[in-house]
């Protein structure tokens, strides 16, 4: 598992595309920055065996009976 977004790594990202931030905004932006990691990681945990799906996949199934 990834380490947790800290201050620092904010105030850091921010000064590396030359982003000013307000002080107040640190840990609003952390916290958001956070939850995006951990959807982009909880989704890859859930699309690491697509192989074994896309074997068994059928597009018939997705398409609507007429």
């Amino acid at each position: 598992m990834q380490e947790p977004v800290t201050a620092e790594m904010v105030r850091n990202a921010a000064a590396m595309i030359d982003l000013s931030i307000a002080e107040n905004e640190v840990d609003l932006i952390r916290e958001r920055v956070q939850l995006v990691f951990d959807a982009v990681s909880q989704f890859a945990h859930l699309t690491e065996n697509t192989a074994e799906l896309d074997l068994r996949f059928n597009a018939n199934w997705e398409a609507e009976q007429a």
